[in-house]
């Protein structure tokens, strides 16, 4: 993280104007993920519940890797306004009003605008796509852990080059491709040069630590969320096994309770028999009575849980707010509602 700096105009508060101890805590964290674990405790004490603020790529990626702590303060601050109805942590009051600072965001936000539309505007040249020499998969392997309520997805990078077929690269060679797009973009195509200008955007938050074989990607839930909010869309991410593209639904799924009850049926000149009746149809009085489980989907679909792959959160004594996916088929969601553990 670059070196924190400090303008000096904006107001203080707390003893001797200066910021509040959990917001200096915050000032003095020593990377985005210290500060998002202060933004927490910040919040609570303000006694403010944003459940949505935390799951926002941005925040984590971009708001609280600030140089400056009072532009930090400004952005948070605004940022928790606008997703808690106005309501902000007094602490961050005093740093909302800073003309300065608005000035300088409406100025990037136009020429990032600008700089989309003129991409946007730009005739590709008839010879581009022909001289493509990489082609780019990304592919993802789901598995079942051996908890049963905890799935494993690895993300691979896969290239395709006249020397090598299908090969998935590894942390320097992620790396290697995303410089190689800056000293070389006539090898790939419009679709892969978007791919390697995002990833050299979020290397950081996506990849593990150096390693020379493997997946270089992580496949935490919320490394997993980054993947889906951007690419879950658009058939970028394929899955390995049948090449299905992965798909994401920003509307939650449930886990629910169903009764189903087992009744003992004589059939005239069949034996005895049994048929399973869900309770929604009604049970027989001597039924026996079983509780399972059913993932619901957005759109309604019923999946016993068995036939879905959870990516549930480790317990955590911290009252953290913790994120949650699970997937039927090929596609994702998040989980909203689930029985204790």
């Amino acid at each position: 993280m670059p070196r924190r700096r400090s303008t000096s105009t904006a107001p203080r508060n707390g003893k001797n104007g200066e910021p509040s101890p959990t917001l200096r805590r915050l000032f003095q964290a020593r990377n985005e993920w210290d500060r998002l674990h202060q933004l927490t405790n910040l919040l609570k004490e303000a006694h403010l519940d944003v459940p949505e603020f935390f799951e926002n790529p941005e925040i984590w990626s971009t708001i609280c890797r600030e140089p400056d702590c009072e532009k930090l303060a400004w952005r948070l601050g605004h940022a928790i306004s606008s997703r808690s109805g106005g309501k902000v942590p007094p602490s961050l009051a005093p740093y909302l009003n800073r003309p300065d600072y608005e000035q300088e965001e409406n100025r990037r936000l136009q020429q990032d605008f600008q700089h989309e539309l003129s991409s946007w505007l730009a005739e590709e040249p008839p010879s581009t796509r022909s001289q493509a020499k990489r082609e780019l998969r990304v592919v993802w392997t789901l598995e079942r852990g051996a908890d049963p309520l905890q799935a494993n997805a690895q993300i691979e990078l896969r290239a395709n080059s006249a020397k090598l077929k299908e090969g998935s690269r590894n942390f320097f060679q992620v790396r290697g491709l995303c410089n190689e797009l800056g000293h070389r973009p006539e090898l790939f195509n419009n679709e892969d040069a978007g791919l390697l200008r995002w990833l050299s955007d979020h290397l950081n938050l996506l990849l593990t630590d150096k390693h020379k074989y493997g997946s270089p990607f992580l496949h935490d839930n919320r490394s997993l969320l980054v993947w889906l909010q951007r690419w879950g869309q658009t058939g970028r991410c394929r899955l390995a096994e049948s090449d299905t593209p992965i798909e994401y639904s920003p509307l939650p799924a449930r886990i629910v309770p169903a009764l189903s009850t087992e009744a003992h049926v004589n059939g005239n000149g069949n034996g005895n028999g049994r048929a399973r009746q869900s309770s929604s149809n009604g049970a027989h009085a001597n039924g026996n009575i079983s509780l399972a489980f059913e993932v619901v989907t957005p759109d309604g679909q019923a999946v016993p849980l068995q036939d879905a792959l959870l990516f549930l959160a480790p317990k955590s004594s911290q009252g953290r707010l913790e994120l949650e996916l699970v997937c039927v088929g090929s596609s994702f969601y998040r989980l909203i509602e689930r029985p204790p553990r």
